[in-house]
């Protein structure tokens, strides 16, 4: 189930994004910092 709230900064998920993305747990912002974290690391 998706949640209505980023589980990292605590804004509200935007419906559109539940709706596309089934069991998504953070904002499009948080999400794209998560990624870029995760190429630094993977480097």
């Amino acid at each position: 189930k998706s949640r209505n709230r980023c589980e990292c900064c605590g804004n509200r998920i935007p419906l559109r994004r539940q709706q596309a993305i089934p069991g998504v747990r953070t904002c499009t912002e948080c999400q794209r910092v998560l990624e870029i974290r995760q190429k630094q690391y993977l480097r």
